[in-house]
């Protein structure tokens, strides 16, 4: 806490819930906890590699003395998360800049784990920024199903964008609206899965960050509780019968946490909570919920992260069902009927482009016919031109399926494939990274394959220019490449970025916002 000290209040309200729940032997760990190091995690987030290799990776960047165990001690309830070792920067490393993993605080890794999304769901990651919730439900779809992931606050929302882009889901959408507002009315129990981590009043995280122990003691965790009923009411009305709503908070209080629960079920009936350890893993590290109203023995089922217990700095988490047979008699007030587009309307050219569709597929089909290796025979880009949108100019793959977008506020639509050059006398294509990232780098005839320790994946991510050997020239003429031609750069088989044959020289193209 950089010796700020705990507001006075909150050291007498944790005192006093820590005798209701008779933890009154673990109070002083719990005070002295305050004053240790935080401990930080990373999560593999691909299945094209293994943690064991990621390890390595770290091991040979890194001049701490540090063995490839050291970053492979488990998140017990997290799929795949393991922790960081003190004063270790996984977050510099080229594993990192290959899009192999997420940097998160291990508590916050419970809320997705707990909802247990299945591939084929249509799932709502409703407070969604920075994105680590909804990297780990992606991830758990494995390209089937929807994933929406959504923040209010714009700046966020586009953080949000960037780091799902990162990992080239097409089967996302990353969103800015005000669900209080209302959306459209299809959005209205439309969804399987909703991960609710709502804004709160940070207790969780005193220990890192002292502007939150600040904004406790300025504003406190009476104001927040409100907009927190609110987000869950809502939340209820976008789920469909026999659906679940993860809330989750990083706060301490049952003000926030389990009284919340039971209001929210005083006026649901609809809805039962479940216990999530049935299914979870590290079930010996994860707490139950305290029981603040001797109605609602079912608290129990909720699921607190303690920092005195684990390495983590604490979290509270609730699965509430929705009851299957559940008729919704009528939509709410605030959703908003949108008159339907007449069959046979010319769709060809979509909001935010002056560009024809079928005149960008041309040129992208072409494209991917052009470099595709003739060994390559699955289709890997579908023919269907509902599956693509084209939004100022950028080609985007959408999702199979997704609810009514009129209206919606859209950063990230699927997968964002490149950009269509208009300005020259033919219609061009020119592929960004995110092209790269959801499908085999077999699939490309021009590629550059080079070897971790190779000194030019450094320059690459570094912005600077490239050189081919002479051997590496050579086989890229046989396969018929020109000048001025792209080349996929893999790194041991992983998708790196693009670069442009400019003579024995290689044009860097990888995105800048990414230069190290």
């Amino acid at each position: 806490m950089n010796g700020q000290k705990l507001p006075d209040e909150f050291i007498n309200n944790m005192h006093a819930l820590f005798v209701k729940a008779d933890m009154q032997d673990e109070w002083e760990d719990f005070l002295q906890g305050f004053d240790k190091d935080w401990t930080r995690a990373w999560r593999l987030q691909v299945d094209k590699t293994n943690p064991e290799a990621v390890a390595r990776n770290f091991v040979a960047e890194s001049a701490l003395d540090y063995e490839v165990e050291d970053y492979l001690k488990e998140v017990p309830w997290a799929q795949d998360g393991y922790y960081i070792p003190k004063d270790a920067k996984p977050g510099k490393s080229l594993a990192y800049v290959l899009g192999l993993l997420y940097i998160q605080e291990a508590s916050a890794m419970l809320p997705a784990e707990v909802l247990a999304t299945k591939p084929g769901e249509r799932v709502l990651d409703l407070c969604a920024a920075p994105g680590g919730k909804s990297s780990q439900i992606a991830k758990k779809l494995n390209g089937d199903g929807l994933l929406v992931a959504n923040d209010i606050s714009e700046s966020r929302a586009r953080i949000l964008a960037h780091n799902l882009e990162q990992q080239g889901y097409a089967n996302t959408l990353v969103t800015h609206f005000d669900v209080n507002e209302g959306l459209p009315e299809d959005w209205y129990g439309y969804f399987d899965a909703i991960q609710l981590d709502v804004p709160c009043s940070g207790e969780g995280m005193f220990r890192r960050d002292n502007q939150a122990i600040s904004s406790w003691s300025e504003y406190g965790p009476e104001s927040i509780r409100k907009i927190q009923m609110q987000l869950l009411n809502d939340a209820s009305e976008l789920l469909k019968p026999g659906g679940r709503i993860a809330y989750s908070t990083c706060t301490f209080n049952t003000w926030e946490n389990e009284e919340v629960i039971v209001d929210f079920l005083n006026t649901h009936p609809e809805f039962k909570l479940i216990d999530p350890r049935e299914y979870m893993s590290g079930k010996d590290n994860l707490r139950k919920g305290i029981v603040i109203d001797d109605n609602y023995p079912e608290l129990t089922s909720a699921v607190r992260i303690w920092p005195q217990d684990n390495m983590g700095e604490g979290h509270f988490c609730a699965l509430l069902v929705k009851d299957e047979n559940y008729l919704q008699e009528s939509l709410p007030d605030k959703a908003k009927k949108i008159k339907k587009k007449k069959k046979g309307k010319d769709n060809s050219k979509l909001k935010g482009s002056s560009i024809k569709l079928e005149d960008a597929l041309e040129v992208f089909w072409q494209f991917c016919e052009n470099n595709k290796d003739g060994n390559f025979s699955e289709e890997v880009f579908s023919r269907d031109k509902e599956k693509y949108r084209i939004i100022n100019e950028k080609l985007y793959l959408m999702p199979v399926e997704f609810p009514e977008l009129e209206g919606i506020h859209l950063l990230k639509s699927g997968c964002y494939l490149g950009d269509i050059n208009n300005k020259g006398k033919r219609m061009s294509f020119n592929p960004v990274r995110t092209l790269l990232l959801p499908i085999p780098s077999e699939y490309w005839k021009y590629r550059l394959e080079l070897d971790s320790f190779d000194e030019r994946v450094y320059q690459l991510i570094q912005g600077e220019t490239l050189f081919l050997e002479d051997s590496e020239l050579e086989d890229l003429i046989n396969k018929g490449i020109k000048d001025q031609e792209y080349i996929a750069v893999t790194v041991e088989g992983l998708p790196l970025s693009w670069v442009k044959l400019n003579g024995r020289g290689l044009k860097n193209l990888f995105p800048r916002k990414l230069i190290r």
